[in-house]
């Protein structure tokens, strides 16, 4: 005999086979800049999914402390749907997300040994600030959607602190890195014209909730430099998300970002020029 946990459990998958999911969170591009002494600096600009351009950099003040900063902006459009196999209930929306906002932070960067000037930890931290707005618009009915859809938005601000711990690879021509971020993300300033039953139902954070998430980012990047003088190259990224804390208000996020670009850094000639003569 099933036990009733099964019932209970298979009772919403026979009901509805497929959901709206309101995604309100996006991973931004992780900044792992290509420096490794005094004076070397980064500056990216990418094109990534869901659709976004970031525009990344670092600088080196010391051999061992550096900056970061960066700007990201994105702006996509998804289409849902909601149906049910017993029912006969079917529902789509149309979802414009749009994230807008600035990456500051600081750390260290040093070689693992003295010896092996090809590969170096990076350790980050700081913010991400962002404003971020969702407008939907659904259109419920039956088998026949509405023609007419309602319209609703959810604005706030997203605030987004982050330790981040990285390798960098410096083989010829390339830089290759793997790094791990940890976010500690709230969302503020919330106005939405969402009920409150449809901020329950739809696992939106209302104005009452905490709204404190924590996420976690694994990150595989990767510059190709174009000459010889590594001073131009091209960039290719990718970034997998996991939420790590599971509320009540347990709203949907992107779990993937990938994208390419061009990086700008400081000639490589410039460096050998001030290595000391041992001759």
């Amino acid at each position: 005999m099933l036990p009733k946990a099964f019932f209970v459990a298979t009772i919403p998958l026979l009901l509805c086979s497929c959901i709206i999911e309101r995604r309100l969170y996006t991973a931004t591009q992780v900044i792992n800049p290509a420096i490794q002494k005094a004076g070397d600096y980064s500056l990216a600009t990418a094109y990534s999914a869901p659709a976004g351009v970031d525009v990344t950099g670092g600088y080196a003040i010391t051999n061992h402390i550096a900056i970061i900063g960066g700007y990201n902006n994105y702006n996509n459009k998804d289409e849902e749907e909601e149906y049910g196999i017993i029912t006969s209930n079917y529902d789509s929306a149309v979802l414009n997300y749009r994230h807008k906002g600035f990456t500051v932070g600081a750390g260290s960067y040093f070689p693992i040994s003295n010896d092996k000037e090809s590969i170096f930890l990076s350790f980050f931290g700081g913010i991400v600030k962002n404003k971020f707005s969702m407008h939907e618009a659904l259109y419920a009915g039956t088998s026949n959607p509405a023609t007419t859809p309602k319209l609703n938005y959810f604005k706030s601000d997203i605030n987004r602190w982050f330790l981040q711990g990285g390798i960098n690879f410096y083989p010829e021509s390339f830089q290759i890195s793997f790094a791990t971020r940890f976010n500690h993300v709230s969302y503020d300033n919330v106005i939405t014209d969402y009920t409150i039953n449809e901020q329950f139902s739809y696992n939106l954070p209302p104005t009452q909730y905490p709204r404190i998430s924590n996420f976690l980012d694994l990150s595989f990047d990767v510059k190709y430099f174009l000459n010889k003088s590594q001073t131009i190259g091209l960039q290719s990224f990718f970034i997998a998300t996991s939420r790590l804390n599971r509320k009540e208000h347990n709203f949907y996020y992107y779990p993937f970002r990938t994208g390419f670009g061009l990086v700008l850094k400081r000639p490589i000639a410039k460096k050998m020029l001030n290595k000391p003569d041992l001759n």
